[in-house]
């Protein structure tokens, strides 16, 4: 497996990440980009060789070590999985042979008054990675925002490239359900064995102002597998894979 510190200013995220899915196929690449800089140029990175100031750096990590990526999306799922009947490029058309709209707007009737005002205001779609699956989890699905809606052509435009044949989800995100997510998976992790340390990074907008409180992931993650070293940073834009693909989140 490979973790990466990269630069968001200077590395192509998504290609740097392809770049691993075809050399490696199936090796977990988790990292994060590097925050609090404003340009390139300002990112410092700390190699045997030195100090870099753009691109990124990794390490491979081998031998008889197990790594098990937990990947938090902070995201809920509401409603039933629906298959996308008709697409142009990032915009939804169609969603089991309806207008996406009209389907949006029959899950927004069926949950509760919490669940709606969500949808107004933290709307996400999760995208089923492997169609083979006859059922699917969280786990499966990797949440992508929602960019804008089309009334006069019932469409629902999100931030990636889709097509007819895949199945998705809409699903909501709050500070609740971030903490929901999080427990969740690390309670099916934490029955996997020991842990011997973990490395954490958090989006730079899971902070004290989303959750109320200081220090709630490094919290969460030594209640969910111990008390364990644990290091790591808050990232804009973190790595890790869903449905055993390498994505930037």
């Amino acid at each position: 497996g490979f973790m990466v510190l990269a630069d968001p200013f200077t590395t192509p995220g998504d290609a740097l990440l392809d770049g691993f899915a075809k050399r490696w196929p199936g090796a977990p690449v988790v990292g994060g980009m590097g925050s609090g800089h404003h340009g390139s140029g300002q990112a410092g990175f700390l190699t045997n060789d030195g100090l870099h100031d753009s691109g990124c750096v990794g390490v491979a990590i081998g031998g008889s070590v197990r790594r098990d990526p937990v990947v938090s999306q902070g995201c809920r799922p509401i409603g039933k999985h629906y298959v996308i009947t008709k697409a142009q490029q990032n915009v939804i058309l169609a969603l089991g042979g309806k207008p996406a709209l009209a389907q949006l707007r029959g899950v927004f009737g069926e949950v509760g008054g919490r669940d709606q005002q969500l949808m107004q205001t933290a709307l996400h779609v999760g995208r089923v990675i492997d169609e083979r699956k006859s059922a699917f989890e969280r786990g499966d699905l990797l949440v992508r925002n929602v960019l804008g809606i089309d009334t006069k052509n019932e469409a629902i435009a999100i931030n990636v490239f889709v097509r007819p044949g895949q199945t998705i989800q809409f699903m909501v995100r709050d500070s609740a359900a971030a903490s929901e997510d999080l427990s969740h998976l690390l309670v099916s992790e934490s029955k996997r064995g020991p842990v011997l340390g973990a490395m954490l990074f958090s989006c730079n907008g899971r902070g004290k102002r989303f959750f109320g409180l200081p220090n709630h992931d490094i919290d969460g993650v030594h209640k969910g597998i111990g008390d364990v070293p644990t290091a790591g940073f808050f990232a804009n834009g973190e790595i890790g894979p869903v449905g055993g693909h390498p994505f930037l989140h």
